[in-house]
Protein backbone atom coordinates (compact mmCIF):
# COMPACT_ATOMS: atom_id res chain seq x y z
CA UNK A 1 0.00 0.00 0.00
CA UNK A 2 2.72 2.11 0.86
CA UNK A 3 4.78 1.77 -2.38
CA UNK A 4 1.55 2.30 -4.79
CA UNK A 5 0.98 5.81 -2.86
CA UNK A 6 4.98 6.54 -3.26
CA UNK A 7 4.13 5.51 -6.65
CA UNK A 8 1.26 7.69 -7.48
CA UNK A 9 3.07 10.72 -5.87
CA UNK A 10 5.84 10.09 -8.42
CA UNK A 11 2.99 10.24 -11.21
CA UNK A 12 1.57 13.28 -9.98
CA UNK A 13 4.84 14.78 -9.67
CA UNK A 14 5.70 13.80 -13.12
CA UNK A 15 3.06 15.19 -14.28
CA UNK A 16 3.19 18.87 -12.53
CA UNK A 17 7.08 18.84 -13.66
CA UNK A 18 5.60 18.30 -17.10
CA UNK A 19 2.55 20.37 -17.41
CA UNK A 20 4.92 23.04 -15.86
CA UNK A 21 7.44 22.57 -18.64
CA UNK A 22 5.03 22.76 -21.20
CA UNK A 23 3.81 25.98 -19.56
CA UNK A 24 7.38 27.40 -19.63
CA UNK A 25 7.40 26.76 -23.03
CA UNK A 26 4.02 27.97 -24.11
CA UNK A 27 4.83 31.56 -22.04
CA UNK A 28 8.21 31.64 -24.11
CA UNK A 29 6.51 31.23 -27.73
CA UNK A 30 3.88 33.28 -26.47
CA UNK A 31 6.29 35.71 -25.59
CA UNK A 32 8.98 35.57 -28.30
CA UNK A 33 5.53 35.79 -30.70
CA UNK A 34 4.05 38.74 -29.17
CA UNK A 35 7.11 40.83 -28.24
CA UNK A 36 7.80 41.96 -31.79
CA UNK A 37 4.27 42.94 -31.77
CA UNK A 38 4.69 45.51 -28.65
CA UNK A 39 7.92 46.66 -29.39
CA UNK A 40 7.66 47.29 -32.79
CA UNK A 41 8.17 50.73 -34.62
CA UNK A 42 5.07 52.21 -35.54
CA UNK A 43 6.29 54.86 -38.01
CA UNK A 44 9.13 56.36 -38.98
CA UNK A 45 11.24 59.15 -37.52
CA UNK A 46 10.41 62.46 -39.22
CA UNK A 47 12.52 65.44 -38.60
CA UNK A 48 11.03 68.61 -36.83
CA UNK A 49 11.81 70.42 -40.25
CA UNK A 50 10.26 68.01 -42.13
CA UNK A 51 6.92 67.95 -39.78
CA UNK A 52 6.58 71.37 -39.35
CA UNK A 53 4.73 72.29 -42.97
CA UNK A 54 2.47 69.09 -42.28
CA UNK A 55 1.64 70.44 -38.98
CA UNK A 56 0.98 73.73 -40.64
CA UNK A 57 -1.03 72.51 -43.10
CA UNK A 58 0.86 73.80 -46.15
CA UNK A 59 2.26 70.50 -47.11
CA UNK A 60 0.13 67.02 -47.06
CA UNK A 61 2.00 63.59 -46.31
CA UNK A 62 2.21 62.29 -49.97
CA UNK A 63 3.55 65.51 -50.83
CA UNK A 64 0.83 67.25 -52.36
CA UNK A 65 0.35 71.11 -51.36
CA UNK A 66 -2.02 71.18 -48.51
CA UNK A 67 -4.85 73.20 -47.41
CA UNK A 68 -2.94 76.31 -46.14
CA UNK A 69 -0.84 75.87 -49.02
CA UNK A 70 -0.09 79.57 -50.45
CA UNK A 71 2.12 81.22 -53.38
CA UNK A 72 3.53 84.82 -53.02
CA UNK A 73 2.50 86.50 -56.59
CA UNK A 74 2.95 89.82 -57.86
CA UNK A 75 2.22 91.47 -61.36
CA UNK A 76 5.40 93.88 -61.60
CA UNK A 77 5.64 96.50 -63.38
CA UNK A 78 9.45 97.39 -64.49
CA UNK A 79 9.93 100.83 -66.13
CA UNK A 80 12.29 100.47 -69.04
CA UNK A 81 14.44 103.01 -70.41
CA UNK A 82 16.43 102.00 -73.68
CA UNK A 83 19.44 104.69 -74.04
CA UNK A 84 20.50 104.40 -78.32
CA UNK A 85 23.78 106.15 -78.64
Amino acid sequence: MEKQVQHNRQIQMKKLKSYSERMKTFLVVILLTVSPLIFAQNSLFIPLDVLTPYNKGTTSFDGKPGENYWQNSDDYKIPVHRYEQ
